[in-house]
């Protein structure tokens, strides 16, 4: 299982690392540079909304369905012909309470306009998480890692596509960026459709009322968490917009940020969602646990406070890669965001881990705890500190969740990382930071600086045994030997 979690994880880095950051570079930030930072702030506040509702569209079905089909493999038909009507029935009450919920909230009727074609794209979207979570109950881990990146592929190639055709200075309407999603998601979804239909060997529609109450009394606790997190996680765009007289514009600005955020967000969660089916089938094993816990608590150490040092010390340099405008603005903002990442892939971890075992009583308590206090931080920074209150609200409340899940998974499953694990990681922590000082103090280009830092991480990591080149080398050999087959 060791041996399918490293070679898995190896298979969804790549493309999300080849995919993922050519698609922010060319795509989503091009289209805000020719949209402008209002326009594309109304945007992402309006997208952050359709996220806090779309707990309705998922009902804690995929976390559910993945759970489910990773401890009983022969279910995953009968789920899919159930659960599949379930989920086209739940989007009318999604829409119903999302145009409820922005009419009090006083927007437009262009601001509803560009809502209803938002909440389509997040039905598609979700469907698509919905037949990935089979996929990956199944164990198919590279089917669904396919998919992680086809939408995000699809319009990389097409929109990118046009960006370039269109010179810098041709005017850009927003609406072409979201409709060009929504074909990128049609065709995810039919494609992942054909899948999980391969897979599985039926796909029909089937009324149970009895086997729905089942699932749907199962799967509630679930939908409870990714609702809560979903409000500490997206509440700070809307809150931006809503609270400022120019809040569309620092909207924006905050959405500079928490975009290449968000792109590294990403990857924690397919590392989560490969994470839930083999925590879920090694329940029983804590030796096996343990071993996983640590190989991807190391990972996240080594990858995720390197990046986080890497954005403290170059904010300006790094969105200046992306951006034409703005850049002073929204640097605070992304060193903070990218310091809470490291305890967001801590949470992740943890989260998954609790998961898998079903304690979802104590999840709830934490995650509503978070927003409670993720909206009173946020209530309170936002009229002086603007984006950069938001963002910092956000690291506050992350590092407070990944703490106390932490501390929980010790308590509930009896994981505890190895002692020598603590120790090398303090002291690649003191390397590392020790390196960034000297980088902040050395007059040479920072192109420079950045891959010397790279590379005294790198080296610190395998030479303090955080990585090793023994487990790399050996997955190497199996990948071949499962080719050869």
């Amino acid at each position: 299982m060791q041996r399918t979690f490293l070679s898995n994880l190896t298979v969804l880095l790549i493309l999300n690392l080849l995919i993922k950051p050519a698609y922010l570079l060319l795509v989503e930030t091009e289209v805000q540079n020719r949209v402008g930072a209002e326009v594309y702030g109304k945007y992402a506040a309006l997208l952050s909304l359709s996220f806090l509702l779309n707990i309705v569209l998922d009902l804690g079905l995929n976390t559910f369905t993945s759970r489910a089909i990773a401890r009983n493999k022969k279910l995953a038909g009968a789920y899919l012909s159930t659960i599949s009507l379930m989920r086209i029935l739940l989007g009318i009450p999604y829409f119903l309470l999302l145009f409820t919920t922005a009419w009090l909230l006083q927007y437009e009727s262009g601001a509803l306009k560009m809502l209803g074609w938002i909440g389509l794209n997040q039905l598609l979207a979700m469907s698509i998480l919905y037949l990935r979570s089979n996929l990956s109950g199944m164990l198919y881990f590279r089917q669904d890692a396919i998919l992680s990146v086809l939408d995000r592929g699809l319009l990389l190639i097409g929109l990118g596509g046009l960006l370039l055709w269109r010179s810098s200075d041709s005017a850009f309407d927003i609406f072409w960026f979201i409709y060009a999603q929504t074909g990128a998601y049609l065709a995810g979804f039919m494609i992942a459709l054909i899948m999980v239909w391969r897979k599985t060997g039926r796909l029909s529609l089937r009324w149970r009322p009895s086997f729905k109450r089942i699932i749907l009394k199962e799967s509630l606790p679930y939908a409870l968490l990714v609702m809560l997190m979903m409000i500490y996680y997206k509440t700070d765009s809307v809150m931006l917009e809503r609270m400022l007289p120019d809040g569309a514009y620092h909207a924006g600005i905050y959405a500079m940020s928490y975009r290449l955020f968000e792109a590294t967000n990403m990857l924690g969660y397919l590392f989560a969602t490969l994470l839930l089916p083999i925590f879920s089938r090694l329940l029983t094993d804590r030796g096996q646990l343990t071993l996983i816990s640590d190989n991807a608590y190391r990972i996240i150490l080594t990858g995720g406070s390197l990046l986080a040092t890497i954005c403290l010390i170059w904010p300006n340099e790094i969105l200046s890669l992306v951006y034409d405008h703005h850049i002073s603005e929204a640097a605070s903002s992304l060193q903070v965001l990218m310091t809470s990442f490291f305890f967001i892939m801590l949470s992740y971890l943890w989260g998954t881990l609790l998961t898998a075992k079903g304690s979802m009583k104590q999840m709830n308590r934490i995650a509503l705890s978070a927003v409670a206090i993720n909206i009173f931080l946020n209530y309170l920074l936002i009229p002086t500190y603007t984006a950069f209150g938001s963002a910092l609200a956000s690291l506050l409340t992350q590092a407070l969740v990944a703490l106390l899940q932490w501390f929980l998974a010790m308590r509930l499953t009896g994981v505890r990382l190895p002692r020598i694990t603590h120790v090398r990681s303090l002291a690649y922590l003191l390397i590392l930071g020790l390196s960034g000082w000297v980088c902040t103090i050395t007059d040479v280009h920072w192109w420079l600086m950045l891959v010397t830092l790279i590379a005294v991480a790198g080296v610190s990591a395998f030479g303090l045994r955080l990585l090793k080149v023994g487990d790399a080398a050996r997955l190497i050999r199996e990948r071949k030997t499962e080719v050869n087959r």
